[in-house]
């Protein structure tokens, strides 16, 4: 197995510890791979076929991007920018 850092917030801590206290889980680590591998297993894109070519061109497009050292991005909209959100969080 390998180890990864990662960061939670104080309540969510301690709603692992209650998980662990009760016997639910036998500590932390396993506590969070099993919510892990129970989210992983309920994603459906994961279990989605992937184009290989597509996927070659998202890997180029995102291995361009990792080499930029300053990215613009420039809106041009008669829009304000909270229009703009507010617009994308009707959408959802």
């Amino acid at each position: 197995m390998i180890t990864i850092p990662i960061k939670l917030n104080e309540i969510e801590l301690q709603k692992i510890d209650r998980l662990v206290k009760i016997g639910r889980y036998k500590n932390r680590s396993q506590a969070i791979r099993s919510f892990i591998i129970d989210k992983l297993e309920n994603e459906s894109l994961i279990s989605e076929e992937i184009d290989p070519e597509l996927e070659k061109r998202y890997n180029e497009i995102r291995d361009k991007l990792k080499r930029q050292t300053h990215l613009a991005i420039q809106i041009t909209s008669t829009k304000t920018a909270l229009e703009l959100l507010e617009n994308d969080r009707e959408r959802m």
